[in-house]
C-alpha cells in the first residue's frame, strides 16, 4: 500500500518541474491528446514521464524527478548538454523522439532513424548495478556515423 507522502512526493515533483518549465502535466488520458503527461499506476513511483516540444539546457529542471520516474520520453525536443542523464537513477526505459542535440558541432550531421541502446552500469562496495535501456527515434547526432 502506498502511503500519502509518496503521493504527495510525486505531486511535489510534478508541480516543481511544471514551474521550472512553464508548462502543465496532466495525468495520462486516453481520450485527448497530451503533450506533457504522466502515469503512476501504484503511486510509488512515475512509471511514464512523457515531455514534448521543449528546450533544455541540461535536466537540470528535472532533478525533482531523478528518484521517481522510471520511463522518460522525450518528444520534438532539443536537449543542449545530455551529461546529468546520469543522475535518472530508475529510468529503466529513455525513449528520445525527434530529439535535437545541437552543442555538438560536427557539419556532416545526420539523422538516425532508430537505435536501441542498453545501458548497464555495476558499482563495486556495496554492490550496486542499474541496467536501463534508451531508444532514440529521428534523434540528430552530429557524432554518429552509419558503418
Amino acid at each position: 500500500m502506498t502511503t500519502p507522502n509518496k503521493i504527495d512526493e510525486i505531486n511535489t515533483a510534478l508541480k516543481q518541474i511544471e514551474e521550472a518549465l512553464q508548462i502543465t502535466i496532466e495525468e495520462e488520458n486516453d481520450e485527448k491528446q497530451q503533450e506533457n503527461f504522466y502515469k503512476s499506476y501504484h503511486h510509488r513511483f512515475i512509471d511514464n514521464l512523457t515531455l514534448s516540444n521543449l528546450e533544455f539546457q541540461d535536466f537540470e529542471d528535472l532533478t525533482p524527478v531523478f528518484k521517481l520516474v522510471t520511463s522518460l520520453k522525450l518528444i520534438n525536443c532539443t536537449v543542449n548538454n545530455i551529461a546529468s542523464l546520469v543522475n535518472l537513477e530508475y529510468v529503466n526505459d529513455l525513449i528520445l523522439e525527434n530529439v535535437i542535440l545541437p552543442n555538438i558541432y560536427q557539419p556532416d550531421a545526420q539523422i538516425v532513424d532508430t537505435i536501441g541502446i542498453h545501458f548497464r552500469t555495476v558499482e563495486y562496495g556495496d554492490y550496486s548495478s542499474k541496467y536501463f535501456t534508451a531508444y532514440f527515434e529521428k534523434l540528430t547526432v552530429p557524432w554518429f556515423h552509419k558503418m
